[in-house]
């Protein structure tokens, strides 16, 4: 866990016991994942809670997938969506 600009950030690769006992005491504020399997980012993010995640490593057969994600998380555009 690093921190950037006063946030603390989670870099992972997979989330173990000792990770999600971390995320009691401390919460994440961003989440930054590189995940091919839009499942276990799911996963991650309703481990972790965070604020902000950025994802990446998203293959053309998960886009999809991906895409009803943000739409779950993000069911109103942003205003500079608009």
């Amino acid at each position: 866990m690093i921190n950037t600009y006063e946030c603390p950030v989670r870099f992972t690769g997979r989330v173990n016991f000792s990770a999600r006992l971390r995320n009691r005491f401390f919460p994440v504020e961003m989440l930054t994942v590189m995940r091919d399997n839009v499942r276990k980012l799911k996963r991650d993010l309703g481990i972790f809670h965070p604020k902000t995640f950025c994802f990446n490593n998203v293959k053309a057969g998960n886009a999809t997938e991906s895409e009803r994600l943000l739409q779950e998380r993000f069911p109103r555009a942003a205003p500079w969506e608009k």
